[in-house]
């Protein structure tokens, strides 16, 4: 259950304040499956290691954000910003990221499997080592960013949804 003190902090705009909190607390991974943080500014905040299952993070602004190692499953990121943000073995399995923007972020060794990022941003983003299987990625703008043509072809066109 995700703590409501905290929630407040980021539903606040406290990104500063939730950063000291996350340098006092550093063996704890925050709680914060199912929370809905759409539309808010958390640039540069630090959720490494959270779990933000299933959380409603559409249109927010994610600039600069560490993210490593957190919990994303099935989370919404439609239009979200992640330009430069660190995402390195993050699960973002089954996510949606629809017309998101990831311009150079950090994306090496992330869980992608069947997640949406038609017409995402992925300009000069690092997919290295990242897990692409059933993803989809029609429209997606991938010019220089780090990615094989196996990641590729593990992805899926949006003609194959049922």
């Amino acid at each position: 259950m995700p703590d409501l003190l905290l929630v407040e902090l980021l539903k606040q705009g406290n990104i500063e304040r939730w950063n000291e909190w996350r340098k006092e607390h550093p063996g704890e991974s925050p709680e914060l499956n199912e929370t809905d943080l759409h539309g808010l500014s958390l640039i540069g905040a630090d959720f490494n290691r959270a779990n933000l299952s299933g959380a409603d993070l559409s249109t927010s602004d994610l600039r600069n954000a560490s993210m490593e190692y957190a919990n994303l499953v099935g989370c919404n990121l439609n239009q979200a910003t992640l330009s430069n943000a660190h995402l390195h073995g993050a699960d973002l399995s089954g996510c949606q990221l629809h017309a998101a923007h990831m311009d150079s972020a950090d994306l090496s060794a992330t869980n992608l499997m069947d997640a949406d990022l038609i017409d995402a941003d992925l300009h000069g983003a690092n997919l290295n080592s990242a897990t692409t299987t059933g993803a989809l990625l029609g429209g997606a703008n991938l010019r220089d960013a780090v990615i094989t043509p196996e990641q590729i072809q593990s992805t899926r066109s949006p003609d194959d949804i049922p």
